[in-house]
């Protein structure tokens, strides 16, 4: 029994330290989009884990009444993660309905006034050779999204995602290179 509470005090450590580790891997890869939904799996995964080892604690008080503060105190500490679990997973859902673009110029020359539309407008600025900059566009429901920028005073527009619905929340990077792109 006390290596089940062990492991038990274990599990709720590693749960919520693999957890946490998912979530800010997201943040620091630019396209960590796959992240979103290991992160989702484990969430839910971690969650019929603990849940059946408190089931296994508490069956195992049947049988050993006499570690029953240790047994407790096992369960308190995985109950912990129960707050932390119900954040990540609204977190999820609505980084689903969220698209998070890192748009490069990889061109030799500054870009001015870039803008986005379709599904949120917003204006970003200006883009000196080489420099980049992160938007968060909510996605409403089905749409897409345009990037509009001058460039040696001509007005370019180049279509960045063709269609996106909710639950299609993505991180990418988008180079702004002139390339011609296959259509979307």
């Amino acid at each position: 029994m006390d290596k089940l509470i062990r492991y038990a005090k274990v599990m709720a450590l590693l749960s919520f330290l693999i957890g946490s580790g998912i979530m800010l891997t997201y943040f620091l890869m630019p396209d960590g989009s796959g992240l979103l939904l290991t992160g989702f799996y484990f969430t839910y995964g971690m969650v019929l884990l603990n849940l059946l080892m408190v089931v296994i604690l508490l069956a195992g008080l049947i049988w050993n009444r006499m570690l029953w503060k240790e047994v407790l105190k096992a369960i308190a500490l995985m109950c912990l993660n129960i707050p932390v679990a119900i954040l990540y997973i609204c977190f999820v859902f609505y980084l689903l309905d969220t698209m998070r673009i890192t748009f490069v110029n990889d061109r030799s020359v500054a870009i001015t006034d870039v803008r986005i539309d379709g599904c949120e407008s917003k204006q970003l600025g200006d883009l000196d050779p080489g420099a980049s900059i992160t938007s968060w566009i909510d996605i409403p429901g089905d749409c897409s999204v345009s990037l509009h920028y001058r460039m040696g005073g001509k007005q370019v527009e180049e279509v960045v995602e063709g269609y996106v619905c909710r639950t299609n929340g993505q991180a990418k990077t988008y180079h702004i290179d002139g390339k011609p792109r296959p259509p979307l």
